[in-house]
């Protein structure tokens, strides 16, 4: 991956998880290990290239592709909502399997047993 995609997928990875009371995508290093996942895996790469290139030409600075996210976050079946499923399903994929995002995050420690797991109980993500 080039300086350029890397430093706008740090951007965009910090934008879908930010840093809050715990740590966020840059702090976990979400961009790293995705760039490592790309390696010797040419369709998923040509993808993520398309979608760092879509989003480098369609906003020009941080500010612009912050208010590109937000509004592609809530299209359907567009091309900007296609790109955004791919880099925010495997921001969270990657995130959530990091000490950061399993232990700060979540506060899993690997010691507890969930006999069920009834997944986010907020109304707006029961769609």
């Amino acid at each position: 991956m080039l300086k350029s995609e890397f430093e706008l997928l740090t951007e965009l990875t910090g934008r879908i998880i930010p840093k809050t009371d715990t740590p966020g995508a840059v702090e976990a290093g979400v961009a790293a290990i995705i760039d490592s996942t790309l390696r010797g895996n040419v369709a998923k790469t040509k993808r993520f290239k398309e979608t760092l290139a879509w989003f480098a030409a369609n906003g020009t600075n941080p500010e612009a592709r912050l208010l590109l996210l937000e509004r592609i976050s809530k299209e359907k079946g567009t091309r900007g909502a296609g790109h955004f499923a791919l880099l925010k399903g495997e921001t969270i994929d990657v995130y959530y399997s990091t000490q950061e995002g399993l232990k700060q995050e979540l506060g899993w420690n690997a010691n507890t047993f969930v006999s069920e797991f009834k997944g986010c109980t907020h109304p707006e993500h029961q769609s």
